[in-house]
């Protein structure tokens, strides 16, 4: 029984609570893919899926998904990212690679 004086609000069955928004996270994405830096070259090999950020979206941070077609660096690692070619022609500096289980 409510007393009058009892400020606490009671909670709507359909309001989200912290759990219920993890959960709800979880059911949306249930298996996150794990990834590896896209900064070594031993990590990219062609056909890897990867996400890429091209120059002209580097200000805004877009990532594009896809998979290799060549590696364009040549050397062991780069700090901003092995420069590919994905299968579509776009190219771009590897944010992270995809890894299958």
């Amino acid at each position: 029984m409510k007393q009058a004086n009892d400020t606490r609000k009671s909670r709507s069955p359909y309001q989200k609570t912290r759990s219920n928004v993890i959960c709800s996270i979880y059911i949306k994405y249930p298996m996150e893919k794990k990834t590896l830096p896209g900064t070594i070259r031993k990590n990219i090999q062609i056909d890897s899926e990867v996400t890429i950020v091209q120059k002209h979206h580097q200000r805004s941070g877009e990532l594009t998904e896809g998979f290799v077609k060549r590696i364009l660096t040549s050397s062991p690692t780069h700090h901003h990212g092995i420069k590919v070619m994905l299968d579509t022609g776009e190219v771009g500096r590897v944010v992270d690679v995809f890894v299958e289980d």
